[in-house]
């Protein structure tokens, strides 16, 4: 006889039994210390058996073919209400195959370790029951002494010189981006978009870091990654999604800034002073007088070229030009509305969650709460986590000073990356010297410097005038840990009149310290 048809009565037996379908590694890793009695639903129960006959004969998780063993086993044992079950919690998870490269593995194990606890203790607590209530103390006290519990596989303590599996994971170990970006800016950044990773963009006010901020959001979405944004009181929700909508668009909503604008493109320096020996060279002279680059209206017929950058890369020498962008009618609410669906197909099964909070009104252990809930309600569980931005977060707690307040916060994100296995990237404000310098400086921390020991990477936002009425913005590594090539910078062009920070980019030379 079928059971009930009733969901779970946990959401992480759901997220269990996706890992062991769409996973190699969690179900093998799950599989030692896995007992099919630790889940409450026979329907489910029966997905997990067939994962686990799979991946004993195969050697990997079932993927797509968990479809096949469903036929397989409704002609055969299937109840039909157990089969109408199965079909529908199947149909739920269709998405997570399109995504399976970047299934969180290591926060499910957790998650999966600490509900295996729970449930093994909660069968053995019925079964000591049971034995109380027929009346055998002896059988009640045996299965007291014998109980174990549930610990995640792998052994305590490791020669690290020559324990070759250890040696061999540790190597293994050592994870791709979450996401990459294009071009320069992504040979500075990519290696940082990891799991657990803490990211940091320090930078003077109006520099651009929620744009920033919210480019990178788009870019992790857009690869399949699950993105969890928060905005913690500087921008409002009308803000944040009308930005996204003019990010999706390349158009504002007002039109004061659609009328014929000035985008910045890639040039070459040896093609603006004129030096340039390439036989492929675009262009025929160059836009320079005396050292000094002329305006896009006195340079007529100037033409820009970016052909070493593509095919030989080591003769380039990064520079920018402009090019025009004819006026555009401003972006009205029903085009945003077409322009997220049709975006929405495009990255079909990735999940993207806003959340906007007044300025000082949570801290990261209610960002954590929110996650959890958003875990339980729509099993959603972020590969990245924004937060715009760390300085007006409230403290997590108040009865400590305020330096020290600065410091658990930053920590608290450190924790919050770890726990929830995700890359979490946010914003801090540089101190009021670096408004005069050319150059953020690891010196120009806001409050306390010791929220640099908690992150992995801090990058530096530089502009000058000139550089934000061109379009230009330098991205400088401050701080960037296991990278032995820090103290470089790298020029975003890009137009925030057009919901755009980052069109392209090009590396400067090292900076001197």
């Amino acid at each position: 006889m079928a059971v009930s048809r009733r969901k779970p009565t946990s959401h992480i037996e759901r997220n269990i039994i996706t890992g062991m379908i769409v996973s190699d590694r969690y179900l093998r890793e799950v599989t030692p210390v896995f007992k099919t009695d630790f889940l409450t639903v026979d329907p489910i129960r029966s997905v997990a058996e067939w994962c686990l006959e799979y991946f004993e004969k195969y050697n990997k998780a079932p993927g797509p073919h968990i479809r096949d063993l469903y036929q397989y086993h409704a002609e055969k044992t299937l109840d039909p209400d157990n089969a109408e079950y199965i079909v529908e919690f199947l149909a739920s998870i269709d998405d997570e195959y399109k995504r399976a490269d970047k299934f969180n593995v290591d926060y499910l194990l957790d998650q999966s370790i600490a509900y295996f606890e729970e449930q093994s203790l909660r069968n053995h607590l019925d079964d000591v029951r049971g034995a109380l209530n027929a009346g055998d103390m002896e059988e009640a006290k045996e299965l007291v002494s014998k109980f174990n519990t549930v610990e995640k596989p792998g052994k305590v303590g490791i020669d690290p010189f020559t324990d070759v599996e250890a040696i061999q994971a540790g190597f293994a170990s050592r994870e791709e981006p979450l996401f990459k970006l294009p071009g320069a800016i992504g040979d500075m950044w990519n290696s940082q978009f990891t799991r657990e990773s803490l990211i940091c963009l320090q930078g003077p006010e109006k520099r651009g870091k929620t744009w920033l901020l919210m480019t990178l959001s788009m870019w992790a979405h857009r690869e399949r990654c699950n993105v969890a944004f928060f905005g913690l009181g500087d921008m409002s929700q009308d803000q944040m999604v009308r930005r996204q909508h003019i990010y999706l668009a390349k158009r504002s909503d007002d039109a004061k800034y659609c009328g014929g604008l000035l985008v910045p493109i890639l040039d070459c320096a040896l093609n603006q002073n004129d030096t340039c020996q390439m036989a492929n060279r675009i262009g025929t002279f160059g836009c320079m007088i005396d050292g000094a680059k002329l305006s896009f209206d006195e340079a007529s017929g100037y033409v820009p070229c970016d052909y070493c950058k593509r095919e030989h890369p080591n003769r380039y020498k990064g520079a920018y030009w402009w090019e025009m962008r004819a006026p555009v009618k401003p972006l009205t609410w029903q085009e945003a509305i077409r322009e997220g669906e049709r975006y929405v197909k495009r990255v079909r099964g990735k999940g993207f969650k806003l959340a906007c909070f007044p300025n000082d009104s949570v801290n990261v252990r209610q960002l954590d709460a929110v996650l959890d809930r958003w875990e339980i309600e729509d099993g959603f569980i972020p590969d990245v986590i924004v937060g715009d931005y760390a300085d007006i977060l409230a403290p997590e707690d108040t009865r400590k000073e305020a330096r020290h307040q600065i410091n658990d916060t930053w920590k608290a994100l450190r924790r919050l990356s770890q726990k929830r296995r995700a890359c979490v990237i946010t914003a801090t404000q540089a101190d009021a010297a670096s408004y005069d310098q050319k150059s953020v400086k690891l010196k120009n921390f806001s409050e306390d410097k010791r929220k640099y020991s908690h992150v992995t990477a801090v990058y530096g936002l530089n502009q000058t005038p000139e550089e934000k009425g061109d379009g230009i913005l330098r991205i400088g590594e401050l701080l960037v840990r296991e990278d032995l090539s820090a103290e470089r910078e790298v020029a975003l062009l890009g137009r925030l009149e057009m919901g755009r920070p980052i069109l392209s980019s090009y590396w400067i030379q090292p900076r001197k310290k």
